[in-house]
């Protein structure tokens, strides 16, 4: 009995070691990136500048972390930005550092999170859009004050 379970062990354990074959007929092709000429985008028709983004972003993490009392917000940042899809999209992305509380109730450490902000006023996070964003002008005064003079 002892000797089946080794031998069934070693069998479980070299088949794990065995690559899975890829095939990419299923995947879809992932969509083009389009960038804009920075003098073309900084001229282009942008929405209003959204006013509560931070209400907003602050409102989506909470449905959304473990423990959303212990979140940590820093380096808020906002700038005109759009998709990177032909014609662009022009809209604004924020991006703020957030610290919050795991399932174990320690600190993750900071993490970056960076958002899509409709006309509409709702909000996307960026990993969900299917196209890049590219960042136009930031706010320096939120921007320089808080990621760049922040000490790696």
């Amino acid at each position: 009995m002892k000797r089946c379970a080794i031998t069934l062990a070693a069998i479980v354990g070299l088949v794990g070691c065995v690559p899975l074959q890829q095939s990419n007929h299923n995947s879809p092709a992932a969509p083009e990136d389009y960038t804009v000429p920075v003098e073309e985008a900084k001229v282009a028709q942008y929405p209003p500048k959204p006013t509560d983004y931070k209400n907003k972003v602050k409102a989506y993490l909470y449905a959304r972390l473990k423990d959303p009392d212990s979140a940590l917000y820093d380096d808020w940042s906002l700038s005109k930005a759009y998709q990177g899809c032909n014609p662009p999209i022009y809209g604004w992305m924020s991006m703020v550092r957030v610290n919050a509380k795991n399932g174990f109730g320690g600190y993750t450490g900071y993490q970056f999170y960076l958002f899509w902000h409709n006309a509409d006023g709702s909000i996307i996070p960026a990993l969900e859009l299917p196209y890049k964003i590219h960042p136009v002008e930031l706010d320096s005064s939120d921007y320089l004050d808080g990621v760049l003079k922040k000490p790696q």
